[in-house]
């Protein structure tokens, strides 16, 4: 039976997961991330223990310690170089580097690079780490479709027929949301632990189209000061605002088919909106099978 220990490493967050014989048996979670290099200490301590606890628990004995996304940057544990598009599972794990960190564990890490595309057209060029093994690891056919994985930083993916990356976009989603919700008077307003309400989600998305979102932004204030609107209407039309920029590029966009992974908080989200406003067939991942892609992601492109 095949055992390994897969790290999803990300800005602010880690995951460590082991996985036996192409299952995701368990999960421990730090709020420590790859974003700052300050925190390289705190990162190790964090994958230290972790491993740890799962090897207490379980008793396993993992082939390698296969390590990916964020922490393969330069705040990360080792970082690794992005190759670039068309890339999939073979270039991948051609590019794979093991190197051990016998402070953490005796078990060698294996770790996936991150894939950029390089152009000297701006809207061309752009780079991700850790969402190339998420997408490897869905339980879904991606061939020649848009693949949607909705997060911190939202990732459109162009995949080819035969299951490459052939383009990207990145949208700072996840961090808009937190940043305007949080960081401005609209964290008056904004409550992110209520459900959108679908109906202005619409009018959010609108009122973007028509004015632009920093209006539109403010206006989610104006609809709870002026109008009395409920929460899950404020959330609903800050949703919408904050979603516009992402959903009308993927509108534009020539394939017709849309299969949304990501974070379940925006995934449904995203979802409603390019089924309202386009005619694309819109596939949503299992929550299950969303969660447990990066996991499997890396297996698969290490057993490649």
């Amino acid at each position: 039976m095949a055992e390994y220990i897969c790290i999803d490493g990300g800005t602010t967050n880690t995951r460590i997961t082991l996985v036996k014989d192409g299952s995701a048996v368990d999960t421990e979670r730090f709020n420590v991330g790859s974003g700052k290099s300050e925190n390289n200490a705190l990162l190790k301590k964090a994958v230290k223990s972790g491993i740890e606890h799962i090897f207490e628990k379980h008793g396993t004995a993992p082939e390698a310690v296969i390590a990916s996304g964020m922490i393969t940057s330069g705040g990360g544990l080792c970082e690794i170089p992005h190759i670039p598009v068309p890339a999939g599972l073979k270039e991948l794990h051609n590019a794979i580097s093991v190197r051990h960190i016998p402070e953490i564990c005796d078990i060698p890490f294996a770790f996936i690079p991150g894939v950029k595309a390089v152009s000297e057209a701006l809207e061309n060029a752009d780079i991700m780490r850790g969402e190339e093994t998420e997408l490897m690891g869905l339980d879904i056919d991606i061939s020649a479709s848009l693949v949607l994985l909705p997060g911190s930083h939202s990732k459109c993916i162009l995949v080819s027929k035969d299951g490459k990356i052939e383009k990207f976009h990145t949208f700072l989603t996840g961090e808009m949301i937190y940043a305007a919700s949080s960081a401005t008077i609209l964290s008056r307003t904004v409550d992110l632990s209520v459900a959108a309400d679908k109906e202005y989600m619409i009018k959010g998305y609108e009122y973007c189209e028509k004015y632009g979102i920093n209006e539109a932004l403010f206006k989610t204030r104006i609809l709870d000061m002026l109008f009395s609107c409920t929460p899950a209407q404020c959330m609903g039309f800050f949703t919408g605002v904050i979603l516009h920029g992402e959903i009308s590029r993927i509108i534009k966009l020539p394939q017709k088919r849309v299969v949304i992974a990501g974070k379940r908080e925006l995934k449904y989200s995203i979802a409603y909106l390019l089924e309202y406003f386009s005619q694309k067939e819109v596939i949503c991942v299992s929550d299950v099978s969303a969660n447990n892609a990066p996991a499997l992601g890396a297996v698969k492109i290490y057993e490649m």
